[in-house]
């Protein structure tokens, strides 16, 4: 039985603007000296270039899922993963937000969770919300649902 995905988020694309602006900062150096001084350093310009849309796109292809019951992350460009999280696991939170954050209104939401594979689990860059106290109600419910499972860690 699948269950409805109830939110569905992204790292915001400002946030992975500003991942990459010294590369592209790099980039622009490198072109301005190639054009002014040394044409073969086009290269390098171009090389920088490539370079930050690859890792530009890296961000903006990661996808997390939020159901009932479970969190899917997925990530990769080319050869996707996605990671699984039993929202029962879930035991604390943390919310982070450097000053550029702050101005654009994003965060970093880290769960602390009871699950060998994945004991922490970042959002990275999503738009600040209330989706910390909407997480805590879903983990809430899924404990309720899961009072069965006895966990030995």
């Amino acid at each position: 039985m699948n269950t409805p995905i109830l939110i569905k988020l992204r790292p915001s694309p400002i946030y992975a603007f500003i991942q990459i602006l010294l590369l592209l900062m790099l980039t622009l150096v490198l072109l301005l000296i190639a054009y002014l001084y040394a044409p073969p350093i086009l290269y390098l310009g171009l090389i920088a270039l490539t370079c930050a849309l690859y890792q530009y796109l890296q961000i903006r292809a990661i996808r997390y899922e939020i159901t009932a019951e479970t969190i899917h992350v997925t990530t990769g460009i080319l050869f996707k993963r996605t990671d699984a999280l039993e929202l029962y696991r879930v035991k604390d939170y943390i919310i982070q937000q450097n000053p550029t954050e702050q101005i654009f209104r994003l965060m970093h939401l880290t769960l602390l969770t009871r699950d060998l594979s994945s004991p922490a689990l970042t959002f990275i860059g999503i738009p600040k919300s209330d989706l910390p106290e909407t997480l805590r109600d879903l983990v809430q419910q899924a404990r309720k649902n899961n009072a069965n499972i006895l966990e030995l860690n």
